[in-house]
């Protein structure tokens, strides 16, 4: 996952008001998507 990947996640949670369990569950899904 790249560093810009990262910075969207952030920023989409942030534009979310959503907490960290979510963020970490998008990085996770993200991790499985990548394969």
């Amino acid at each position: 996952m790249s560093d810009y990947d990262l910075a969207d996640l952030r920023e989409r949670a942030a534009n979310d008001d959503r907490d960290a369990a979510d963020i970490l569950a998008d990085l996770t899904d993200g991790a499985d998507d990548a394969g």
